[in-house]
């Protein structure tokens, strides 16, 4: 029997309770020793628009080397997970290409559930025993399959084969109804290689072998996955940086990239001017994280918004404080997650447990609504999601992560009304840190907050809940002291970084974030950091190409806006460090964007006519609104 009899093609990949009829055989006496050729339900090809990774490749060939004998002989089981959509199954596809010679057979089982690991079982059993189907007779049980395939394999010491368990997700919780208790179809054989591709982080458990964790690509190689699906005639190094920011936006994972080119290449819209993606991206990320790959091309067919939805799901039935925690931390910064944020830690070095009378209606309450949330509970929070892959820890900055596409999911997800709640709950949480921080010496608790604040001022200036109104004055003050301080440390560019690099430097919650940021500064009487705020803004704005995707009107607001008040932190510093000269080619560049426009021609101020001196101080900390200027 030849491959040919039994490759089902690309149409028979979801196959749920199959059964499978055949012929009922004696024993291995009937086996067939020398089997040469491959199995699988699918192609064993990646998708056209593959991108090699070689370091992840190298890493799984370095692994399942076999050069030597002895301790080196014997099944070697190989975990290769990550997020859904990050790649696994092609990077395997791509490494049995450029391996294929060093086995003599190639097994793909559909490891998904447990029907199709038993249904491609009983093929594999029928290929490997020439067992002809015959009407009427009874069909090969499954379990009969599964001891004749291992049977087979241990028989095997010669020749080299390798086994893929492909999207074996449901291996962490006993309980549930799709639970895959692996180890039971697992082969040994002296010289047989088994690769397992999975969400869960428990397979690398399984082995001794590290394993390969897949994440998000190199930036050169999401660029060049962009433009072999995007199709854009446009080979200008305009485009080759507008490209770049696009797939840094989309944090270099390959579903996403994957979705973003395909999108590009079917709107020719967005074919004449590339840098339109970006605008519309964050103007409906919802609407083009739900954009759905097509299966016969793209070899998958969920979108960013649904592929971890089967992945949340597993966590709700496991841990559902984990799984409210996820959402939390989508208000939060998402690449340096500390501990610290959630546990205190007290004088004697111990972490500090919530008091009961101050529980309800905090943040942790909402976490774990009907048990209190103690510190053990936040870290098995914590191991649940790094299980599933939500959340990486990173041993060099001693704190989780979770990647860009993650963190918008789990916003995106919500509905309006669900996210009030959420804000409510991020503000609280850092008004707790502020609180608590040590304002002398290096504590890192302070930059910790210092990194999580935009978030949750982003959060606010994007949602425009009243309900966030009362909660953001209640930290105002530490809000003020924390600028100080990082002022002093100069470490205040943490409050403005998030912003600037995940929504760009002229986004409209950037720019509002920009100016609340001045208004801090006013507050504490830090007149040239206010200063430096706006001209940096002015300075963007100049140089044209963070703005270009703006209209002209756009453009001047902003321009009006932000010279505005740069002149006021300008006066109110007094006894500037800097003449009006030194904005000089600043302003002749805007006025080469503006001119004939009459609103600058009316707003353009005459820099040497700025003087030191402003009487009019606002309290504007306590009175800071959405500005009309960028609605």
């Amino acid at each position: 029997m030849k491959f040919e009899d039994i490759y089902a093609g690309p149409g028979a990949t979801q196959v749920i309770n199959v059964k499978v009829e055949a012929s009922r055989i004696d024993p291995p006496a009937s086996a067939r020793p020398d089997f040469a050729g491959y199995y699988s339900h699918t192609s064993l090809h990646p998708v056209k628009a593959y991108v090699e990774r070689p370091a992840l490749c190298d890493r799984i060939r370095q692994q399942l080397d076999r050069g030597g004998s002895g301790p080196n002989q014997g099944t070697r089981l190989l975990a290769v997970w990550g997020l859904g959509g990050a790649g696994k199954t092609q990077l395997v596809l791509d490494y049995l290409c450029r391996f294929r010679t060093e086995y003599k057979a190639v097994f793909w089982i559909e490891a998904g559930q447990k029907e199709s690991i038993e249904r491609d079982f009983v093929y594999i059993y029928r290929l490997l025993f020439e067992v002809r189907t015959t009407a009427g007779q009874e069909g090969i049980k499954a379990d009969d399959a599964v001891l004749g395939v291992k049977s087979w394999f241990s028989g095997r010491r010669d020749d080299r084969w390798v086994v893929v368990f492909d999207g074996a997700d449901a291996i962490d919780d006993e309980n549930d109804d799709k639970y895959v208790d692996l180890s039971r179809y697992i082969p040994e054989s002296p010289l047989l290689d088994v690769i397992i591709t999975t969400r869960s982080r428990t397979a690398k458990d399984m082995t001794s072998l590290d394993g390969v964790e897949v994440g998000e690509m190199q930036e050169s190689q999401a660029v060049d996955l962009f433009c072999s699906l995007s199709t854009l005639k446009d080979q200008s190094q305009d485009t080759e940086d507008e490209i770049r920011r696009v797939v840094k936006e989309l944090g270099c994972f390959a579903l996403a990239v994957t979705l973003a080119g395909t999108y590009v290449s079917q709107t020719p819209r967005l074919l004449r001017n590339i840098r339109q993606y970006l605008p519309e991206y964050r103007d409906r990320r919802h609407n083009l994280l739900s954009w759905r790959p097509k299966k016969l091309i793209h070899q998958y067919s969920e979108s960013i918004l649904t592929t971890w939805e089967t992945s949340f799901w597993a966590v709700e039935r496991q841990c559902f404080e984990a799984c409210r925690l996820l959402t939390l931390l989508a208000f939060l910064n998402y690449d340096d997650i500390s501990l610290g944020l959630f546990m205190p830690d007290t004088e004697a070095g111990e972490r500090e447990s919530p008091d009961q009378a101050q529980y309800s209606g905090s943040w942790r309450s909402v976490i774990s609504p009907s048990e209190m949330l103690d510190m053990y509970g936040i870290e098995e929070c914590f191991r649940v999601l790094q299980t599933y892959s939500f959340v990486q820890w990173k041993e060099d900055q001693a704190s989780y992560s979770m990647h860009k596409l993650v963190h918008a999911w789990g916003y995106e997800r919500l509905r309006v009304e669900e996210r009030r709640e959420y804000v409510v709950a991020s503000v609280q949480l850092l008004g707790e840190a502020i609180s608590r921080c040590n304002w002398s010496g290096s504590d890192e608790e302070l930059r910790t907050a210092a990194r999580e604040l935009p978030r949750a001022i982003f959060v606010k200036a994007l949602t425009g809940l009243d309900e966030i109104d009362t909660h953001f004055t209640k930290v105002s003050q530490q809000l003020e002291d924390l600028v100080s301080a990082l002022n002093e440390r100069k470490e205040y560019e943490h409050l403005g970084h998030n912003l600037r690099h995940v929504r760009g430097p002229l986004d409209k919650s950037t720019l509002e974030f920009t100016i609340l940021l001045s208004e801090l500064y006013t507050k504490t009487r830090r007149y040239t950091n206010a200063m430096n705020v706006h001209s940096k803004t002015l300075v963007v704005l100049a140089e044209g190409d963070a703005g270009s995707y703006l209209s002209v009107a756009e453009r001047l607001k902003i321009a009006v806006t932000h010279t505005e008040l740069l002149k006021r932190a300008y006066q109110r510093n007094g006894e500037s460090h800097r003449s009006p000269q030194y904005y000089y080619p600043i302003f002749d560049a805007l006025d080469a964007q503006f001119s004939g426009e009459k609103r600058w021609a009316e707003h353009r101020l005459a820099l040497e006519k700025w003087t030191p001196g402003f009487d009019d101080e606002k309290e504007l900390v306590y009175s800071w609104e959405r500005l009309e200027s960028f609605e």
